[in-house]
């Protein structure tokens, strides 16, 4: 938990949120609600068709 962690300043403190962030949520996974695709490949799909 990041309530376990004491912080000499905001930069420490924004690098553990990210690694959390990044642990905590698998964005390789697939996910079937996104066509099979993970979230990153789903976001680029989405960003390529948009661009269309």
């Amino acid at each position: 938990m990041l309530s376990r962690h004491e912080f000499d300043g905001t930069t420490k403190a924004r690098a553990v949120v990210i690694d959390w962030c990044y642990g905590f949520y698998n964005h390789q996974r697939r996910h079937s609600a996104a066509a099979g695709l993970s979230p990153v490949n789903y976001e680029t799909a989405a960003l390529t068709r948009g661009a269309a």
